[in-house]
Order: structure tokens, then C-alpha cells, then sequence
């Protein structure tokens, strides 16, 4: 053992430390928050879409956070299916929840149930920004940059709710970093993890729209800025030389940004059951 490994070895421990905290604050939370005014909602809508496979009920978001948040419903025996209650035929979803949801008892168990993926969505959120702010610039930056987000209070406040808003951000900062990988390293591997979490960030909220113009953004000024990186052509994976001119540049990462929002679009698809 170096000297110099054991501060690595320490803000490693610092990191799971704030990624613990940052748990315990959200179960804590959880157990002691009433209902918000849109998880009920929410969670009605996510069970009844993952249990009966109908989107009926699926108002303004897409399905994926609300089917992550609710799949620990599956388990419980005694909770039954939305469909055919009053409201389901007329898709409503507040009179859907008001028979469905609020009559349950231990009310508790269900929506504390839906709480607990979001908690967990949100430790992986926080383990991917120490990761990326890292890889950046150094592990105590990340560090730093992980202590920000464990105690925000705007991240405290939504970890511990079976919403949408934790899971558009993870999925969001998923996708970006994904993407920042792809530009760095183009392999087939990274370009397709690119193209299926900015379709996932699709899923979880219409406002991850907004990814699609960033990512051509970000993949001009790659082009712009890139010394010497590694590009797919065709089937193989080649090197431009420094001489590569600014056309050739945007013209290979403008294809290399079109086929991840190709397979985007797949992705997005899939998360409806390749419906039409």
C-alpha cells in the first residue's frame, strides 16, 4: 500500500458514507410524509398501466418512473386491480385512485412501497455523479460534487416521493453521461447504452425532450474540439487523423448522434410494448 492510495481509499468510504445519509434521511422521510397532492396519482396510474398492461390511465408523463416506482405493488396479494372500477371506463384517473387507492388499509404499506424504488434510483443518481465528476477532474471533486447532491435540500425533498420529478433527473444525468462516453469513445457498446438511456430518459418525462437538441449541441462542439478520437465507420472502429477537417468532424459525429436517437426511438417504443 502507497501512501498515496489511502486518501482514494478514504473519500471512497466518505462517498458510501453521504450515499448512506442520504438513504437514511429519505427512509426516514418517507415513513413520516403524508400523501402529496400527485403521488396518489401517480401511483394509481403506474400499477394499473403495469398490471393490466392498458394505458388509459396514463395522463400527461409516460409510464417509466411510475412503473419503476410501483412494481413492489405486484407483491402485495390484497390489492386489486384498478380496472373496472367506477372511473375506468371513462379513464379518469382521480375517481380511479379514489376507489382504488384511498379506501386501502395499511394505506401506508402501499405508497411507502412505491417510495422505497425512488430512494433507490436516487443512491444510483448520486453514485453516477461522483463517478462522472471523477473521471472529470479528480475524486475529491467528486466527492465534493457528491456532498452537494446528497444534502440538497431539493433532493432531500424529492427521493423519499413516488413522483416523477427524481426519476426525469436520474434518467436525464444518465443519458447525458452516456452520451459524454460516446463522444469520448465511440464503440458499439457505448453508442448503444447512449441510444437506449436517452430513450429511457424519454420514458420517464416529456420534458427529457429537451436531450435531443443538447445532444446535437454537444456532438458539434465535440467536433469542434476533438484532437484526435476514436469514430465508428461503418462496421469498424477507426482513428481520424489531425488533419481531419471541421467538415468531416461534424459529418461523422452528426451520424454517430443520429443513430443514438434512432436507437432512442426504439427504446421509447419498447417501453410501450412496441404498441402502435
Amino acid at each position: 500500500m502507497t501512501h498515496s492510495s489511502i486518501p482514494k481509499r478514504w473519500i471512497m468510504w466518505a462517498a458510501v458514507f453521504l450515499l448512506w445519509l442520504l438513504f437514511a434521511q429519505a427512509a426516514r422521510s418517507g415513513v413520516i410524509s403524508s400523501l402529496t397532492i400527485d403521488e396518489g396519482l401517480h401511483i394509481t396510474s403506474g400499477y394499473a398501466y403495469l398490471r393490466t398492461g392498458d394505458p388509459r390511465l396514463m395522463e400527461e408523463h409516460p409510464p417509466l418512473a411510475k412503473v419503476l416506482a410501483v412494481w413492489p405493488l405486484l407483491l402485495v396479494p390484497d390489492l386489486p386491480s384498478p380496472a373496472g372500477l367506477p372511473g375506468w371506463d371513462e379513464a379518469n384517473l382521480a375517481k380511479v385512485m379514489k376507489y382504488w387507492l384511498q379506501p386501502y388499509r395499511p394505506f401506508d404499506r402501499v405508497v411507502y412501497a412505491a417510495r422505497v424504488p425512488i430512494m433507490l434510483l436516487s443512491l444510483l443518481l448520486g453514485a453516477l455523479v461522483f463517478r462522472w465528476t471523477r473521471e472529470l477532474a479528480s475524486p475529491k471533486a467528486g466527492l465534493l460534487a457528491l456532498g452537494l447532491y446528497a444534502l440538497d435540500p431539493n433532493i432531500l425533498a424529492h427521493t423519499p416521493l413516488a413522483a416523477t420529478d427524481l426519476g426525469a433527473a436520474a434518467f436525464i444525468f444518465f443519458a447525458l453521461y452516456t452520451f459524454w462516453r460516446a463522444l469520448q469513445s465511440p464503440t458499439r457498446a457505448s453508442i448503444a447504452l447512449a441510444g437506449i438511456t436517452l430513450g429511457l430518459a424519454q420514458a420517464a418525462k416529456i420534458s427529457a425532450t429537451i436531450l435531443l437538441p443538447l445532444f446535437i449541441i454537444l456532438a458539434c462542439l465535440r467536433a469542434m474540439t476533438a484532437r484526435d478520437p476514436l469514430l465508428l465507420s461503418g462496421l469498424k472502429i477507426q482513428r481520424w487523423t489531425r488533419t481531419a477537417g471541421l467538415k468531416e468532424r461534424l459529418v461523422r459525429l452528426g451520424l454517430l448522434t443520429g443513430v443514438i436517437i434512432v436507437l432512442a426511438g426504439l427504446s421509447l417504443w419498447a417501453c410501450y410494448g412496441f404498441e402502435i
